[in-house]
């Protein structure tokens, strides 16, 4: 298919779905997804699985869309972006809140990565630089341990000391489930808290991300329950009550250690207060949270496609200019 016929195929794709919620013309959806993507920057699949079609002028020029998260990019000082795109420089300036050891494999010997790996029996290993946990796998202190760090010692590799989460953060899987923040620093250097996600791994993955798979659930952020049911990526339509592969509602569960949570990244958006807008990861242990990572551009379809917050690119602006 040549990329005109696949850009129209997908635009009629997305107005055939609204025109059977709405009972409008597929032609009058066709046209108005057309303008959106124009207008709004609004993808085809926000369009339609997101909802995008029942939002007025008003609501559309404040929503998140994929076209708006590219100008959120302006509000980030280049010069400090290294920060939040290096893992162990993040590590490193942040080390007040990442409270676990790591390792950084391109300076380590083959010594030293096994003798961190024997310490501590098991640890995660991720790319350097990568995005929603692509590359990222456990490592076992083993007969055959010696192989395998063979094959990561020099690369642009770090491990980290595994994350024993809260007992209340388990739900059935084998990943750490994160909570991501947002937060947008002012013109006065003053951060504020615009919306909070759980993001909650299924099954055998090791990773939480939303665009490998998990479920977000939206979390309030004056008290720390999930109000409202998750979503996958796979079918934003599909709204998720019971956790995947347990019998776990997950409507009005209750965040440990939120205040603590919500401190610590206001805390972290002050450190680089050139970074303006960030998502920061948010894990909880039974002693506390700590912080996993910050992201300089956080999927919009976790800020807007869950929960009751709407208009988090209106805040965004606001703050950038306040």
């Amino acid at each position: 298919m040549n990329p005109i016929s696949k850009f129209i195929k997908a635009r009629i794709d997305a107005a055939r779905t609204a025109s059977v919620l709405t009972h409008k013309s597929v032609l009058y959806h066709f046209f108005d997804c057309l303008y959106c993507n124009w207008r709004y920057g609004c993808r085809c699949y926000q369009y339609s699985e997101m909802s995008f079609y029942k939002l007025r002028s008003f609501d559309r020029e404040r929503t998140m869309t994929g076209g708006h998260n590219k100008k959120t990019l302006q509000y980030n000082d280049p010069q400090y972006m290294h920060f939040t795109q290096n893992k162990n420089e993040f590590n490193q300036r942040f080390e007040k809140y990442i409270r676990r050891d790591w390792l950084y494999c391109g300076n380590a010997t083959a010594e030293e990565i096994t003798a961190f790996v024997n310490r501590l029996t098991r640890v995660i290993v991720k790319p350097n630089a990568s995005e929603a946990g692509i590359g990222i796998f456990i490592l076992e202190a083993s007969p055959s341990l010696g192989q395998q760090v063979n094959e990561i010692v020099g690369k642009d590799l770090i491990i980290e000391e595994c994350v024993v989460q809260h007992p209340d953060l388990v739900f059935g899987g084998h990943s750490v489930n994160t909570i991501r923040v947002i937060t947008m620093v002012d013109n006065q250097g003053n951060p504020h808290i615009l919306t909070a996600a759980l993001r909650c791994g299924i099954g055998n993955s090791v990773v939480d991300n939303f665009s490998a798979g998990g479920v977000g659930y939206p979390v309030n952020i004056d008290n720390g329950l999930i109000e409202a049911y998750g979503i996958q990526v796979t079918n934003m339509r599909r709204p998720i009550f019971i956790h995947p592969g347990t019998n776990i509602v997950m409507i009005g569960k209750k965040i440990p250690y939120w205040t603590e949570v919500l401190k610590l990244v206001e805390e972290a958006a002050r450190v680089v207060p050139q970074l303006r807008y960030v998502g920061w990861d948010v894990a909880v242990t039974e002693t506390g949270p700590l912080l996993i990572e910050g992201n300089p551009s956080p999927g919009f379809g976790l800020l807007e496609g869950i929960g009751n917050t709407r208009g988090i690119y209106g805040e965004i602006v606001r703050y950038a200019h306040s």
